[in-house]
């Protein structure tokens, strides 16, 4: 009992610090600290992933949490990682495979039931696995998904910036779709296109103020096939094209001791928003966070970014980017956030509960 009022207040401390600004930074909860999160299955990936990853399911793969950067000049790196409590991998389900590389120094959590061995991982940089059941994980994919799927639906819902324009293709050499506005200040630009643009265009060229958010909402067109007497209904997407950022593709140049210093370095500002896909496959590089909750996310290229689908299966090398920039309030305080906003207060009072009990047993 006397442990109670102290965690209460943990999470009394957070609704205020939540209220300055912490939940427009890790905007996504405890799935901000993750590279990769599978929200109701698994995650394969064949090449690298420079970051932590989560899954309700298994999780396959050779290498994790290599690389924990930022994303923004200036700026350190893990800036959300406390939200993960020390691991680099947190899974239901269990982790597949032998010689699995853990860097970092991070720690691997699985459900006690997944049959995950500490004998399956190569600890680079010290770590450890812990077991134990499924509802002592630091991350509840129930409610995780519930939320971030109230959160993309209520971000899909927001109309487009009044002056912004989307045309294209811009050009018959690049066949890009443009994405840009006529204002010159720094701010928040939402942008709304459909798959078939999504689709059709050799990429996407957003142009945009540097230092901009850039949320772009995705509505997956339905496609309606027949098998026999079985009729189904999904909502695909697929980008063809690479991203750009004022006429330059992304990317991360010089990061010196932990801090990036050149580049073109606005992907942590992008976010692509798929509310109602029911699958993403990406051809090409992409560059920005990824909120697709109820989709299976798939591709082949290297890409950089914070991916939440349902389940992801990539093959292509994956780079920490995280999120940075300041989403636009939801309707009505928007439903989404409560929930994200208990769920870093439970996180953060596990992890006080955690330090203390150990500080106990130390004494």
């Amino acid at each position: 009992m006397k442990r109670i009022f102290p965690i209460l207040c943990v999470g009394m401390g957070l609704v205020g610090f939540c209220a300055t600004g912490f939940a427009d930074s890790a905007a996504f909860g405890v799935a901000s600290a993750f590279n990769l999160v599978a929200l109701n299955g698994n995650i394969t990936v064949g090449s690298d992933v420079t970051g932590r990853a989560a899954a309700s399911g298994t999780i396959t793969g050779n290498s994790f949490g290599a690389d924990l950067q930022g994303s923004t000049p200036g700026q350190g790196n893990d800036l959300w990682g406390a939200l993960a409590q020390g691991y680099e991998l947190v899974t239901d389900g269990g982790v597949k495979g032998s010689g699995v590389s853990i860097g970092g120094g991070g720690n691997v959590w699985a459900s006690s039931s997944s049959g995950t061995q500490s004998s399956q991982f190569n600890w680079n940089d010290g770590g450890h696995l812990v077991t134990g059941p499924a509802s002592s994980s630091i991350v509840d994919y129930s409610t995780l998904a519930s939320s971030l799927s109230s959160l993309s639906g209520d971000l899909g819902n927001l109309a487009q910036s009044s002056n912004v324009s989307i045309t294209g293709p811009s050009n018959s050499t690049n066949n890009e779709l443009l994405l840009s506005t006529t204002s010159k200040t720094i701010g928040t630009y939402i942008f709304d296109i459909t798959s078939a643009q999504f689709a059709t265009s050799n990429g996407l060229n957003i142009e945009v103020p540097l230092g901009s958010t850039v949320l772009i909402n995705v509505d997956a067109l339905a496609v309606t096939t027949t098998s026999g007497s079985t009729t189904t209904t999904t909502y695909p997407v697929s980008l063809v094209g690479s991203v750009t950022f004022n006429g330059s593709q992304e990317s991360i140049n010089t990061i010196t001791n932990g801090v990036i210093t050149g580049g073109n370095n606005d992907e942590g500002k992008i976010l692509f928003n798929f509310a109602n896909a029911t699958s993403v496959n990406i051809g090409n590089e992409l560059v920005g966070a990824v909120l697709a909750p109820n989709a299976a996310f798939t591709g082949s290229n290297q890409m950089g970014g914070t991916v939440m689908a349902a389940s992801i299966n990539y093959s292509g090398e994956i780079h920490n980017v995280e999120f940075t920039g300041t989403l636009p309030s939801v309707p009505e305080g928007g439903s989404a956030w409560s929930f994200l906003l208990l769920g870093a207060m439970v996180s953060m009072g596990a992890l006080w509960w955690r330090k203390s009990g150990q500080a106990g047993e130390a004494a």
